[in-house]
């Protein structure tokens, strides 16, 4: 995945991931603090600049759905992790269980085809 600040684009494999304003402002924060925690206040107040803002809830609502959007476009992997009670952090994908096993298999050597 590939988040191009200067352009607010983000693509996976050179395919553009289609975000609404508000999920791209969340990948962004995260992006630009990849690694550190992230508070729901912190997401809250980089959407709405400290105006009109709704329930820190929307932030779940609104993490939810770009995770299912990049979820989608890298084939299952998941980049933001909640740290529960904090807020949010992004970091390398974690892969998927079938993932993992398809690795560890090329890893011992075997074959990623079933052989009689």
């Amino acid at each position: 995945m590939t988040v191009n600040l200067d352009a607010r684009i983000v693509s996976v494999d050179d395919q553009p991931v289609h975000l609404t304003g508000k999920e791209y402002a969340i990948l962004e924060l995260l992006t630009l603090r990849k690694g550190t925690i992230v508070t729901r206040e912190m997401l809250l107040n980089h959407l709405y600049g400290g105006t009109d803002e709704p329930e820190l809830k929307i932030i779940d609502v609104f993490v939810c759905k770009l995770r299912k959007k990049l979820a989608q476009a890298t084939g299952g992997d998941h980049y933001i992790e909640t740290v529960w009670g904090r807020g949010y952090m992004i970091h390398e994908p974690v892969a998927t269980a079938a993932t993992q096993a398809h690795v560890s298999m090329r890893e011992a050597g075997l074959s990623d085809s079933w052989h009689r």
